[in-house]
């Protein structure tokens, strides 16, 4: 399947719509977690080893700057910190001789070596800076870690000293280290990468994991809800049916072979209707009932009760009546079926998107499966099987094909009205009266009122270039019309890709959008040339508004427009790319299109000159337009835009042949 969503998508029941598997959301967990894993595969790839230990440390729970300072960092800070107290040891005995010995030389009192403040002794402040002096790296951690300064020389040494204690700390304190130590040796922000790659792929697959659990429960709620409603309504109408109805077998008229079959009401029920409506009773006939499907009970006579015919007329409106029943209730069924099948192809196929996203993870979703058994279409396909097997009892002597037959849906007599074609029709009913409006306004004002038709203003041009581009427009949607009509493949032929293309109604509904901007920008034109509306705006800015919304239609939406840009660029540069069949295609509309195209380089040069700011009755001698009497206009421009859609032609077969 191409692309499910669209499937799935055009499969919705609209009034069971938010009762569908979300499979959008659900992918979209997926492409975070598969984008989240393909940073982390390029990041993993630039430091393998390092990647490994950031990715056991993340396995375990614990934070890669407690597990660093536990494995590397904090043994180098303490061994860097004994060698300072071994330094700061071997300072101070050697400050202590020289004090004895100027002491003894000044006959000063004793020195003092250090302050005691109860179990703790603070080392003096002199001493200190030189330990800060005498603490250096080993030339080993020097050119692990690089030689461009050394570790005491980014780091207090008091910092140093307290690493073992702050490593027993709490997570905020680890993280604090492990800013440190990053900055110290240069791994803390390629690790945070890492980590937080890690992260984002385990919440989102955790994300998916749970809104998969609740769609599941959605849907299965759902169509167990739905399920019983529409036994519950089944039996309601073979009860009504078992007690108040016959299945009565006649043989056929006019000499036909085989038996008509149809509800009669039963014996009991017929006598109490008559009654009430005082009809004398019916003559006795010699016809026995039938057996049917349902058991009959015994009658008072073993006589049937021949009804009149307007009683013949209520039977068959009763027996209509019921057949109708349980046609709806059959399409209920078969769209419940097909909510049931495209739902457990939904979790089958997102399944294994995950699985095949995440190879490392494929099996977490095993035995899910196993509990969507209950949507697998199986139960609502039995109760279709019923309901058939009962109309064909009641209607078709029991001939199931034929029962199938009569059961399936007409036009137009669905279980939901789609309002998509009445839509399309009321606007091409306002394109009609648009049109009307315009035809009528620019011959009838041409003759009656001597104004000048809208073919002989100023910027007509510019309604003829966007008129050339709407009429490839609805070109494109006949054709495409014909070609799913007769079954011809165009998707194949001209190499699109099917994910993106759009059906003739689509199509139709887009282009009569803009015919209805199209005539309606053309009409407020002419009435504000001819003085009939007042003048809010310069008449020529609707034509300018006429050309960005056309540029707007060109541009989006770009999942469609991006494509057949693409394609006339490939057109254009002929011979740097070989043609395809749809290019040879492009170009061959573009050999029609060259009055079109001179209409909008026209149009082009009438919004780059500013002359829709000017009013057309100012100077009505001068020609507000002398750009197109210029020579670069009329005998450079115009020619090449003539001679463009050939040379492309000839470029094309310049390289194909």
């Amino acid at each position: 399947m191409v692309e499910f969503g669209l499937k799935l998508e055009d499969n919705k029941v609209a009034d069971w719509a938010d009762k569908y598997i979300d499979y959008e959301r659900l992918k979209l967990y997926i492409k975070k977690a598969k984008k989240a894993a393909e940073a982390y595969e390029a990041l993993k790839k630039r430091r393998p080893e390092l990647a490994a230990e950031v990715k056991a440390a993340y396995d375990a729970g614990i934070p890669y700057s407690l597990a660093s300072g536990r494995n590397s960092a904090t043994a180098s800070a303490v061994s860097l910190s004994k060698a300072a107290d071994e330094a700061d040891e071997g300072e101070k005995e050697q400050g202590l001789e020289l004090q004895q010995t100027k002491q003894k030389r000044s006959g000063a009192g004793p020195p003092v070596e250090s302050i005691s403040v109860g179990k703790e002794e603070l080392v003096p402040l002199v001493d200190k800076a030189k330990k800060y002096e005498k603490a250096k790296p080993s030339e080993a951690e020097r050119q692990k870690y690089g030689s461009t300064g050394s570790f005491m020389s980014l780091t207090p040494i008091s910092s140093a000293l307290d690493l073992t204690a702050l490593v027993r700390q709490d997570s905020n304190v680890s993280n604090l280290i492990g800013r440190m130590t990053g900055g110290i040796f240069g791994q803390g922000n390629y690790a945070n990468k890492l980590t937080q790659a890690l992260k984002i792929i385990d919440e989102n697959l955790d994300l998916f994991a749970n809104n998969l659990d609740e769609e599941l429960e959605k849907v299965t709620s759902f169509h167990a809800e739905k399920l019983d409603e529409l036994e519950k309504r089944l039996e309601v109408l073979v009860e009504s049916v078992g007690s108040n109805y016959d299945v009565i077998s006649r043989p056929k008229p006019n000499g036909e072979e085989g038996v008509s079959t149809f509800l009669k009401l039963k014996d009991a029920v017929h006598r109490r209707v008559t009654n009430i409506m005082s009809r004398p009773s019916a003559d006795a006939g010699s016809t026995k009932a039938g057996v049917g499907h349902l058991p009959s009970k015994s009658f008072d006579s073993d006589e049937e009760i021949v009804p009149k015919s307007s009683d013949m007329e209520y039977i068959l409106r009763e027996s209509d009546s019921i057949k109708r029943a349980l046609t709806d209730l059959h399409r209920s069924t078969m769209l419940l079926n097909n909510y049931a099948v495209m739902n457990f192809t939904g979790f089958i196929k997102i399944i294994k998107k995950h699985d095949k996203s995440f190879k490392s993870r494929k099996g977490r979703f095993k035995n899910f499966m196993t509990k969507a058994e209950s949507i697998e279409g199986e139960l609502s396909e039995q109760l279709g099987n019923r309901m058939e097997k009962l109309f064909a009892d009641w209607f078709c002597d029991g001939n199931i094909r034929e029962a199938r037959a009569k059961m399936l849906p007409k036009r137009g007599d669905g279980l939901q009205m789609d309002w998509s074609q009445l839509r399309l029709g009321y606007r091409l009913g306002m394109c009609a009266v648009l049109t009307l409006w315009v035809c009528w306004d620019c011959i009838w004002g041409s003759f009656h009122d001597q104004n000048i038709s809208i073919g002989g203003r100023t910027a007509f041009p510019v309604f003829r270039a966007c008129g050339g581009l709407l009429l490839v427009h609805w070109f494109w949607g006949f054709s495409v019309f014909v070609w799913q009509r007769y079954r011809i493949n165009y998707i194949y032929l001209f190499d699109f890709n099917p994910r993106i293309v759009d059906t003739p109604m689509l199509i139709f509904n887009d282009v009569v959008d803009e015919t209805l901007v199209f005539l309606l920008l053309m009409l407020l034109y002419y009435k504000s040339g001819a003085h009939e509306m007042p003048d809010l705006i310069p008449p020529g800015c609707y034509p300018l508004i006429l050309v960005v919304y056309t540029v707007k239609c060109l541009i989006f939406p770009l999942r469609t427009r991006g494509p057949l840009w693409v394609a006339i660029w490939e057109v254009i540069t002929a011979p740097l790319t070989s043609p395809k069949f749809f290019h040879t295609y492009v170009a061959d509309v573009f050999t029609s299109m060259v009055k079109v195209f001179q209409d909008i380089v026209w149009a082009a040069c009438y919004v780059l000159s500013g002359d829709f700011w000017f009013s057309e009755n100012e100077n009505n001698d001068i020609d507000p337009h002398q750009w197109q009497h210029e020579f670069w206009y009329k005998n450079v421009l115009i020619p090449l835009v003539c001679l463009f859609p050939l040379w492309i032609r000839f470029n094309q077969c310049f390289r194909r042949y």
